[in-house]
C-alpha cells in the first residue's frame, strides 16, 4: 500500500499528458501545496488524538464545546484533557449524582460524593470526602462552581472533607524480667533388697558371792550393773550365827 505522504501529483497523471513541460511544471507547483494538506489531515481528528493536541487546541475546544469548570490560565494541561474529554458526556447527563461524582473525580482525583442519607445528613445535601491534598483557596472556589454547574437544584453541597495521611514509625519498648527457681531437696531412700532383721548376741555374766560373817542385813538384791551390750548382775546371800 502507498504512502499518501510520498505520493507525487505527476505520478497521478495519466501516460498520454505526463511528457508534456507544461503539465510537469504545473503539478511540480501543486505537489507541495498538496503535500502540506497532506501532513496536516491527522489534526482533523481531535477526540482521537486528544492526549496529543496541544494546550491552545485544547482552550479552542473547551470554549466551543462549552466546557464547565475550564480555565484557560493557572490550570494544568492534564486537566484540561480530562474536562474537554468528558464535556460532551456531562453535558447529557447534567444534574444526576453520577456526573457530580466524574466531575470532582476528574478535578481532586482520588475523591467521593456522598448524599446525605450515607452519612445520615440532612435531605437534599451532600458532601465532598477526597485524599487529595488541596493546595490553595482557589481550588475550593473553583471546586464549589464546578459542582454548582452540574448537580441538580434542589441539591446543595454541605462542605469538601479531605483525609491526610501521615504515615510514621511508631516504636514500643519495654522491660522484660525473666527468672527460674529450682528447689533442691534430699532425694527419699529406696532400698535395692527388701530390709532384713539382724540379730545380734549379747553375752550375760552372772556372778554368785556368799558372805559369811556378822549378821548383816544387806538389801534387797540389787543391779549392779548393766550395759547396752553386756550385762553384770551380782546376787549376796548373809549367814547369821545361831542365837543360844
Amino acid at each position: 500500500m502507498a504512502d499518501i505522504t510520498q505520493i507525487n501529483l505527476i505520478g497521478l497523471v495519466p501516460d498520454s499528458i505526463r511528457g508534456d513541460p507544461q503539465v510537469q511544471a504545473a503539478a511540480a507547483a501543486i505537489d507541495n501545496e498538496l503535500k502540506a494538506v497532506t501532513v496536516a489531515i491527522p489534526a482533523t481528528l481531535l477526540i482521537a488524538r486528544l492526549d496529543e493536541l496541544p494546550e491552545c487546541v485544547l482552550d479552542l475546544l473547551a470554549w466551543q464545546w462549552h466546557v464547565d469548570y475550564y480555565e484557560p490560565v493557572g490550570m494544568d494541561i492534564e486537566t484540561k484533557r480530562k474536562l474537554v474529554r468528558q464535556s460532551i458526556a456531562w453535558h447529557r447527563r447534567k444534574g444526576t449524582p453520577e456526573v457530580v461524582q466524574e466531575v470532582v473525580t476528574a478535578v481532586l482525583g482520588d475523591a467521593q460524593v456522598l448524599e446525605w442519607f450515607e452519612y445520615g445528613g440532612e435531605p437534599y445535601w451532600f458532601k465532598v470526602e477526597c485524599n487529595d491534598i488541596v493546595r490553595d483557596g482557589q481550588t475550593f472556589t473553583r471546586l464549589g462552581n464546578l459542582i454548582n454547574s452540574v448537580k441538580n437544584t434542589r441539591s446543595w453541597c454541605e462542605g469538601v472533607k479531605i483525609k491526610r495521611e501521615y504515615p510514621s514509625n511508631i516504636y514500643f519498648a519495654g522491660p522484660i524480667h525473666k527468672s527460674k527457681q529450682t528447689t533442691i531437696q534430699i532425694a527419699p531412700y529406696k532400698a535395692s533388697q527388701p530390709i532384713q532383721t539382724i540379730c545380734i548376741a549379747r553375752p550375760v555374766h552372772s556372778i554368785k558371792r556368799t558372805i559369811i560373817g556378822p549378821a548383816v542385813t544387806l538389801p534387797q538384791p540389787i543391779q549392779l550393773m548393766k550395759t547396752g551390750h553386756v550385762r553384770h548382775v551380782a546376787k549376796s546371800t548373809t549367814i547369821y550365827p545361831e542365837v543360844i
